[in-house]
């Protein structure tokens, strides 16, 4: 088989980045990703560029133009929000919608500065519906922790920020690990691309429990290490919702939003899990579940508390 055979062969991938005023962070971000070993003709780069006032639409084209990179710049897009990463939702769905012919979307932002030359390959012969890679950041210590660590939760809801806090978590020894949310950088199937929204606030996170309830599946390679820019003592981009509604960045109104995020639909997931592999073989043998499994039937009660006190608060406000 000759290179040019053994290149039609591989899939067709569109890479899809919101930049605003990234101008510092680009020229590494696309030099990394020009230098993968990836055939750039099965690629297709599309920005969704939103009225930056640091160069950042020159820093493109100064970047891809005389490549063998076809490339697509959305112009002057209203970008709300724009100290924040947590609405984005209406550019990531408009970056979707430019989907072509191509397999796979590869999602990054504009401030992953280097990763392995083999990484997309890697992404893909993974075989997920959605997967990332494991995300780095230099620390002002010096040492690597984790990033994005609000964003990757695993399948109980949980955010990663012992592994941030600690570099040497078991979790980061993985291969593989099935999660309930990734963000930042990821690799997503034409498939789940068709089916899926972006949706506001924290869109990474609301779209890999979209796709989760569609039933695809998100999984995480933490052996397969990216490194993102240190913003996190930089006017953090990356912190907690609360910390910007401090900050009065965000209305306060958003935080019941994010409810429905991480409170009862995430307790609802692990009690339906709970509920198809071990309550239901148990209650056919006629054994009590709450004295045979104690945390089980603790989950179950605690959620059916939760939706009463939800229907309390709801009649109490059509009252008022």
């Amino acid at each position: 088989m000759t290179e040019n055979e053994a290149t039609k062969d591989l899939p067709r991938v569109m890479m899809a980045m919101p930049v605003k005023n990234c101008a510092k962070w680009l020229p590494g971000c696309l030099r990394a990703l020009l230098e993968m070993d990836y055939p750039h003709e099965r690629l297709r780069f599309v920005f969704g560029y939103g009225q930056s006032s640091d160069g950042t639409r020159q820093v493109i084209e100064e970047s891809l133009t005389g490549t063998d990179v076809v490339y697509e710049i959305l112009n002057e897009l209203e970008i709300p929000w724009t100290k924040s990463a947590t609405y984005l939702a209406g550019t990531m769905n408009l970056l979707q919608d430019q989907l072509r012919d191509e397999d796979y979307i590869l999602y990054a932002d504009a401030d992953v500065i280097r990763m392995p030359r083999n990484m997309l390959k890697v992404l893909i012969s993974a075989n997920k519906d959605v997967v990332a890679p494991c995300l780095m950041f230099e620390t002002d210590g010096g040492h690597l922790a984790f990033y994005d660590c609000y964003v990757f939760r695993d399948l109980r809801g949980r955010d990663l920020t012992a592994v941030q806090r600690n570099p040497r978590h078991p979790w980061l020894d993985k291969d593989s690990v099935e999660m309930m949310s990734i963000g930042t950088l990821g690799l997503v199937k034409r498939k789940v691309a068709e089916e899926v929204r972006w949706g506001n606030p924290l869109p990474w996170l609301q779209y890999c429990l979209n796709a989760r309830g569609k039933g695809f599946q998100v999984w995480a390679l933490p052996s397969l290490r990216i490194l993102h820019a240190n913003v996190e003592t930089q006017s953090s981009t990356h912190v907690r919702l609360e910390e910007y509604v401090r900050r009065g960045i965000v209305p306060s109104s958003e935080l019941k939003k994010t409810q429905t995020l991480s409170g009862l639909p995430l307790l609802q997931e692990r009690a339906s899990s709970y509920a198809r592999r071990v309550l239901d073989p148990v209650r056919r043998t006629g054994i009590s579940v709450m004295r045979r499994y104690p945390p089980a039937g603790v989950l179950i009660r605690n959620l059916r508390r939760r939706q009463q006190t939800t229907c309390q608060n709801s009649q109490d406000s059509e009252r008022s």
